[in-house]
């Protein structure tokens, strides 16, 4: 049989294609949740739209009902499929055991039954006519059948309450994602809203469905979407999960300072029973200055249930136009608890040993009038021991009043270069045991620096010590500087050939008592951190470059 076709029917083809062209993309993005029953629904789609044309053009009653009935397999399938669509990709797919999918699918199975073997009852199509057009082609006319309807109420049902989902996920995730929500809702409204002119009478195509018609702008809503909102290459629900299930606080702000997100732990610090959406952040979190906070910085707040620490930062669309800010709320109150807890302790220790170092100090001074070699040589192991026991009391000390901000500084005008002469002047001997070559390059015109020379020089003689000590024989330490412009300050740097720092090591490395240093062999965890207070009092950073197998760069920059 040859049919003739008309461009109407053209478009319909064309429907099909992009319809099944938009399903391919998304069944790829199968790792999305919804993305298969929604793309299953878009074939189930093109496959309704293929078979209209072939009805429209069939010359007799009989080929009419056949790619009717052919069509119904499409029509059926479309909303049990965007009801599962609709769970999976708003979070609530745990209610979809196998025993409710098996549910959603008996009242399409059993219509699908009565329309093939309509001839027998007449429950889908109660009467068929075949009349002719006002161009002279052949139509159907179909009058229901009470199934018909049966069947029409539950497509509407599912396609109702798979709705209200997604109205209500619009409100609840982001900007980002209520777009495309809106657009799934939008696109997939449209061949229902045709399909209920078509049942009521109200089409402006008399007898004529005009629902896969409107299938070709659900076809372009959903390209659009996916190619310009990407659509499914982000689920909402996978967002949701973890932004609920964070234990620190966080609020998300727009360019405008007003809230749009915030979970579940930043309502339970302000006591906020629901999420203050649209309001300003200032009047919902008044007991937060975010002014006083440096941009993409952080800050300790005390709020009334703890000590918090509040982290600030800018986030970006896929374009790299600012959106907002993140602001993250981290309890440290045991923290800050446990490090006054320590702090206290090493006060009182370090300052309950001063009297007997001091005591043990004059003991051996005594000692050491004793002739006896091997009395001598115990001497000189007690007093390095004493110098060593001394000098990280008196480190403990110093950084404690760098921390309080109690510790004077003795600042004067002085020339670096002076400074790192008589520090490799003292450390070249050690250098010349290990076979290390100790390199200075600090040039003459370097600016003079004004600072608190006694502790710059600790500062740099700590470095030097631990490049030393790291550096396998035949190795070599440089010490360098040059200023540094574009921060008005000058960069000093120590750089070894050593065995290099993790990079775990590297990123808490000038924390205090640092027992990952410790581990990498870098001391105690005291030398490194008082270098980093020491370079914050004089308004100045301390930073490591390494690579495992290369060595390590301390580069400690000064305001020029």
């Amino acid at each position: 049989m040859i049919y003739t076709f008309t461009p109407v029917s053209a478009l319909l083809f064309l429907t099909s294609l992009f319809s099944a062209l938009i399903g391919t993309v998304v069944w790829r993005r199968g790792e999305t949740p919804g993305a298969r029953p929604f793309a299953l629904a878009l074939f189930a789609g093109a496959l309704w739209s293929f078979f209209v044309p072939f009805e429209n053009v069939a010359p007799t009653l009989g080929e009419k009902l056949t790619f009717s009935k052919i069509e119904y397999i499409g029509i059926l399938s479309i909303t049990p499929l965007w009801f599962l669509f609709c769970l999976e990709y708003t979070g609530h797919g745990a209610i979809l055991t196998q025993r409710v999918r098996a549910l959603l699918w008996v009242i399409p199975a059993l219509t699908l039954t009565f329309a093939f073997s309509n001839d027998l009852h007449g429950l889908i199509w109660r009467e068929v006519t075949l009349e002719t057009t006002a161009a002279g082609l052949p139509d159907a006319v179909y009058r229901h059948g009470g199934w018909f309807w049966v069947s029409a109420f539950y497509n509407y049902l599912m396609l109702l309450l798979g709705s209200v989902t997604l109205i209500r996920s619009v409100v609840r995730f982001s900007s980002l994602y209520r777009q495309q929500i809106v657009a799934i809702f939008v696109g997939t409204a449209l061949p229902w809203l045709a399909n209920i002119l078509y049942l009521t009478g109200a089409s402006p195509l008399p007898n004529v469905d005009p629902t896969p018609f409107a299938l070709t702008l659900t076809g372009a809503i959903f390209a659009w979407s996916i190619f310009r909102r990407h659509l499914f290459d982000l689920a909402p629900v996978a967002h949701e999960s973890l932004f609920q299930s964070l234990s620190d606080g966080v609020v998300v702000t727009d360019n405008d300072g007003r809230v749009i997100e915030a979970n579940r732990r930043a309502l339970t610090i302000f006591n906020h029973p629901q999420p203050p959406i649209g309001s300003a952040f200032k009047s919902a979190f008044p007991s937060v200055d975010i002014e006083q906070i440096p941009a993409s910085g952080r800050a300790e707040v005390p709020l009334p249930n703890g000590i918090y620490e509040v982290i600030l930062k800018r986030f970006y669309t896929l374009q790299e136009v600012a959106q907002g800010q993140i602001i993250t709320f981290r309890d440290i109150s045991e923290r800050k608890y446990l490090e006054r807890m320590r702090d206290d302790l090493m006060h009182m220790i370090v300052h309950d040993l001063r009297n007997p170092l001091a005591a043990i100090g004059g003991a051996l001074e005594l000692l050491e009038e004793e002739t006896d070699p091997e009395t001598k040589e115990a001497v000189d192991i007690a007093n390095t021991g004493l110098r060593r026991m001394t000098n990280m009391v008196n480190t403990i000390l110093d950084m404690q009043r760098l921390e309080q901000g109690v510790m004077p500084l003795e600042k004067q005008i002085v020339h670096l270069k002076q400074i790192v002469n008589d520090l490799v002047s003292w450390e070249v001997s050690v250098a010349r045991r290990k076979n290390i070559r100790l390199v200075e390059s600090i040039p003459d015109a370097l600016p003079p620096l004004n600072l608190d020379p006694r502790l710059i020089s600790r500062v740099l003689q700590n470095l030097i010590d631990n490049a030393l000590k790291f550096t396998p024989t035949g190795g070599q330490v440089t010490i360098s500087a040059a200023p540094d412009p574009a921060k008005s300050a000058v960069a000093i740097s120590v750089r070894d050939t050593g065995r290099g720092i993790a990079p775990d090591v590297q990123a808490r490395i000038f924390d205090k008592f640092n027992t990952g240093a410790a581990q990498e062999g870098r001391g105690s965890g005291l030398g490194l951190a008082f270098c980093r207070l020491v370079a914050e009092a004089h308004n100045g950073v301390i930073a490591v470059e390494s690579t495992l197998g290369e060595g390590s760069t301390f580069t400690l920059r000064l305001p020029a």
